[in-house]
């Protein structure tokens, strides 16, 4: 039986999957790196918004059912901002982020009003180097965590207000990327090392090579052991707790993952590392998160292609067994180039409110809009993810000089990635990407070894299985639709 074409696909998946999510700001501005967490019955966000000065650190709210509350944005700053994260307790969230090398913060009700009138300085630029940034509420305060020069440094902040002095919590050069969550009697620490201490970079060709490291830390702030290594490689990691334990979630170039993190016999133990979703790399890796919605885990994840992006969630229990994902269209990627520090931070963002509804924060662009902006996607409007596509048949390659064409046969699909192994098909870097209405492609070749090619097709639901084709010189041979 031949597989729907994807226009009747189309017609046969609700309306919903193909939605352009809510709005925070209006603002016809890039809207950068969102953030969100629960705050009562609603959701408070906060996002870097482009101006003409530079970058700012933004603030929004929402109910539950998608009522923008107390206006459309806040700014919370003037100066030049790279990172923003956001916690809330019973009544409040604190909105923290990173500029010119200190770390502010601001306290907001759930309709978006500010409590301080000015920003509260955590650090100045006594540690210098401040970027990432990330928080979590114990039940009586704020632990505040950013990356610096000398390594990852933590302080408290008060529902007053109030500000503990900063202490190194992690010293190694190269860390960044620090997610924090507590479970009630200490926080888990996670947080990325790389052997290249400097900035990272999109304009990279290359990442540098990152492990993932977990690290208890005690109420009052200090580290209780070694940080552990997560064994494979990673690029950073989410954290969140059901109160008795953890499940920190995983993103590599090519695949999100998730690990279950429990205390046995006063030592971090991790439980086998389940793979969530393939994808591969592209313009941007797949980003997950986390959240706790009082019975299961909620992991959303985001991947992109081409024109398009998606983002898919998955109920986890406390054992680590992930459900059957959901899926939503999101809108198109953000392709400008950054050149901030902060460009291999994470692009979703996810919450639980008091209510029990779960929504997931991206930065892209609706259909009929050219501006990037911060949206809210509510799981309510998921639907059940399809199977991956079939894979591409009789894929054939010929070259003429310095570049070959590659030809296959193939179910209509939303886009085809075209992959490259000058070892025999022991590796296969990305070639391009193509839309779903080509059948063909044609690409430089850079070396006289012997080249395969293989095409895959992709889609929400995943990445399909690959036809490789045939090896050498070929004689132009036309596949057919």
């Amino acid at each position: 039986m031949s597989r729907p074409s994807f226009s009747l696909l189309l017609l046969l998946l609700p309306l919903s999957l193909f939605a352009a999510g809510q709005e925070l700001s209006t603002a016809p501005v890039r809207q950068l790196r969102p953030v969100m967490t629960a705050n009562g019955a609603g959701f408070a966000a906060a996002w870097i918004e482009e101006s003409a000065g530079g970058q700012v650190a933004v603030a929004g709210s929402t109910s539950g059912e998608g009522e923008q509350l107390g206006g459309s944005g806040t700014v919370l700053d003037q100066k030049y901002s790279v990172a923003v994260a956001v916690a809330h307790s019973s009544s409040e969230a604190l909105v923290v982020w990173s500029a010119f090398d200190s770390i502010l913060a601001a306290r907001l009700t759930a309709f978006n009003v500010r409590l301080d009138t000015e920003p509260i300085t955590i650090t100045g630029k006594a540690t210098s180097g401040a970027i990432n940034v990330t928080s979590a509420w114990d039940g009586s305060r704020y632990l505040v965590v950013w990356s610096g020069y000398e390594g990852l440094f933590g302080s408290f902040v008060g529902v007053d207000g109030s500000v503990t002095s900063p202490r190194l919590i992690v010293s190694a050069l190269g860390a960044s990327q620090p997610d924090v969550a507590w479970d009630g009697h200490q926080f888990l620490l996670a947080f990325s090392v790389t052997d290249d201490a400097g900035p990272l970079c999109s304009p990279c060709q290359t990442l540098p090579p990152r492990e993932v490291r977990l690290l208890r830390v005690a109420a009052d702030g200090t580290s209780t052991d070694t940080a552990l290594v997560v064994p494979g490689a990673h690029i950073r990691a989410h954290v969140a707790s059901s109160g008795s334990e953890f499940l920190v979630t995983l993103d590599s170039l090519t695949n999100v993952a998730l690990v279950t993190v429990s205390s046995d016999g006063g030592t971090l133990r991790l439980g086998d590392e389940v793979s969530l979703f393939r994808w591969f790399t592209s313009t941007s890796s797949a980003s997950s998160d986390v959240a706790w919605d009082g019975g299961a885990y909620v992991v959303g994840w985001r991947y992109t292609a081409l024109e398009q992006s998606w983002l898919a969630t998955s109920r986890v229990s406390r054992s680590g067994q992930p459900s059957s994902p959901f899926v939503i269209a999101g809108g198109r990627p953000d392709s400008s180039p950054d050149f901030s520090y902060t460009a291999w931070e994470p692009s979703l963002a996810v919450a639980v409110n008091d209510a029990g509804q779960t929504a997931l924060i991206a930065s892209d662009a609706a259909p009929s809009s050219e501006d990037i902006r911060a949206r809210v996607y509510y799981t309510s409007e998921f639907t059940p993810m399809p199977a991956p596509p079939t894979a591409p048949r009789n894929v054939v390659s010929y070259v003429s000089g310095n570049t070959a064409r590659i030809e296959w046969q193939s179910d209509d699909a939303p886009g085809f990635l075209i992959e490259r192994s000058f070892d025999s098909g022991m590796t296969w870097p990305v070639s391009t990407e193509v839309p779903g209405n080509a059948r063909n492609t044609t690409v430089t070749l850079y070396t006289s070894l012997r080249t395969l090619f293989r095409v895959s097709a992709f889609g929400p639901g995943g990445l399909s299985q690959a036809g490789i084709s045939s090896i050498g010189n070929q004689p132009r041979r036309h596949a057919s639709h």
